[in-house]
């Protein structure tokens, strides 16, 4: 079992396409998977105010806001 198990992740395009790469490799080496916007279960942007936030599904997803 890895530790990002079940985990449905989206990046927005407020991450640079590099960090985009980068988290991406990261997180499916660990078990996640890259999905659609209203498939994920975690939303990996730089802002809260993000293209497509609308479409998420309010209450099963985890927004986490990417500062480094």
């Amino acid at each position: 079992m890895s530790i990002f198990d079940g985990v449905k992740f989206f990046c927005t395009s407020t991450l640079a396409d590099q960090r985009q790469a980068d988290l991406s490799l990261l997180l499916t080496h660990n078990g996640a998977r890259p999905v659609s916007l209203q498939e994920a279960t975690h939303i990996i942007t730089r802002s809260l105010d993000y293209e497509g936030q609308d479409n998420a599904d309010e209450g099963s997803v985890t927004v986490t806001v990417h500062l480094f």
